[in-house]
């Protein structure tokens, strides 16, 4: 059912997708609105600021949760400051409740004619608590992620690949005060994504984003407890308006 689930969910992106490009079509005509960067590698101008706001849904494999558990959304909120000599800063904030997500870190860029490229590195400190039926149980930890950007300008809209690895440099679990479980310096996984971003209606842009993500470990599904050294698959899906 999951799998039946996330194959819809990648039909309506699909379908979302090509909503896009008919509106990009039909509004051909209008002066040229070229979409901001927020996942591009385009180089910013010197401090100027791109935010976004908007929902990621990340699916969990059914053999560790349970599936009225395995998808919730959460609010994403990007934000992205240019810097001298093509860096940028770069952070990322997912809000689950349940589980939250703090990312920052930087990136270099360069552009040649209408391909740019951006090599990175991330960092997030992430937290979750269980407080419910009796449980008392919380976890946290610190995760970097090395990136690396491809993208390409069509004009009217912008295409993005990005490769990343999962470094989990920190993992703690309690329960109540105990100390149920703890981990360090280890290899997570790695994920590919394609985004694209694009005008949408008269001044406003969207992101519209595809990741697929083979990973040991998965911060959102911390409360599994999952104990199997395995690769599992992780799809994810976001939508966000660019302010």
């Amino acid at each position: 059912m999951t799998r039946s689930y996330t194959f819809r969910a990648f039909l309506g992106i699909l379908g979302a997708v090509a909503l896009l490009l008919m509106v990009n079509t039909a509004s051909a005509q209008e002066p040229s609105a070229r979409p901001p960067g927020i996942a591009s590698p385009a180089p910013l101008r010197l401090w100027q600021w791109e935010l976004s706001i908007g929902l990621s849904l990340s699916t969990l494999p059914r053999v560790i949760v349970e599936e009225e558990l395995n998808q919730s959304p959460a609010l994403d909120l990007r934000s992205r400051l240019g810097l001298p000599w093509g860096f940028s800063a770069d952070a990322r904030l997912l809000i689950q409740v349940l589980t939250n997500h703090f990312e920052f870190g930087g990136s270099w860029s360069f552009a040649i004619g209408r391909f740019a490229v951006s090599l990175g590195d991330n960092s997030a400190w992430w937290f979750g608590f269980l407080t419910i039926d009796g449980f008392d149980n919380s976890a946290n930890g610190w995760l970097n992620y090395p990136n690396v950007s491809l993208g390409y300008d069509f004009g009217r809209f912008r295409v993005v690949l990005r490769a990343e690895m999962l470094l989990v440099l920190s993992f703690r679990s309690y329960a109540g005060d105990y100390l149920l479980s703890s981990d360090k310096n280890g290899f997570g996984g790695f994920s590919s994504s394609v985004t694209i971003e694009q005008p949408f209606w008269k001044n406003t842009h969207v992101l519209i984003g595809f990741k697929a993500s083979y990973l040991k470990y998965f911060y959102q599904s911390w409360f599994t407890y999952e104990t199997f050294n395995r690769y599992l698959f992780i799809p994810e899906l976001s939508f966000g308006f660019i302010l």
